[in-house]
């Protein structure tokens, strides 16, 4: 960084940049109330759109005027809502205040199916409700499938099943309901390429 000659630290600045699941890495955006930050630290996610990858650096300044360089780029994905995903077969589209955005999707019916878009991805995560009468789901990314019981004790919400880590592909994700007249409650889908 750069030599403060004892200024002193003033303030960070932050920047960011955006990919959705389909593009890559978009140019730094600077916001206005993110440049003169007291804190290195800055809360977002209630404004993350879903989906998408976000990017974030850092530099401090001092109250000299120096700054140092920028830190490397720290990236999130926000995950897709379950109404980004596109049904097929029997699905019931609810609203709730513990779901992730809101909003679930649920069916009963064996062999539905929800469908990602195709998006670069090393990791794929299911976030979906859990209870006493519910069924089971596979996931599948290419010839990867893996097979998650809903069930649990009691309902939980926002619960998440991830597939273990494989090599970067572009591919769509498809949730296959294959209990059969047992709910099957899905919340979202969390992608990454990192």
């Amino acid at each position: 960084g750069a030599d403060t000659g004892g200024a002193g630290l003033a303030k960070f600045q932050v920047r960011y940049r955006r990919a959705t699941p389909t593009s890559g890495l978009g140019a730094y955006t600077y916001p206005t109330s993110w440049q003169v930050l007291s804190a290195s630290t800055r809360h977002v996610a209630a404004s993350l759109a879903a989906g998408s990858s976000y990017c974030y650096s850092v530099r401090a300044l001092d109250r000299a005027g120096n700054t140092s360089a920028w830190s490397p780029d720290k990236c999130t994905r926000s995950p897709l809502d379950d109404r980004a995903l596109l049904r097929s077969g029997r699905w019931t589209l609810a609203k709730s205040p513990a779901a992730y955005r809101g909003t679930t999707v649920t069916s009963k019916i064996r062999l539905s199916k929800l469908t990602s878009a195709k998006a670069r991805i090393t990791r794929v995560a299911l976030i979906a409700t859990t209870c006493r009468t519910c069924g089971a789901v596979t996931v599948r990314v290419g010839s990867i499938v893996k097979t998650f019981s809903l069930h649990s004790s009691t309902t939980r919400t926002k619960r998440i099943f991830a597939l273990p880590r494989f090599s970067l592909r572009t591919a769509a994700v498809v949730i296959t309901v294959v209990s059969n007249g047992k709910p099957v409650i899905i919340d979202g889908l969390g992608l990454s390429s990192s």
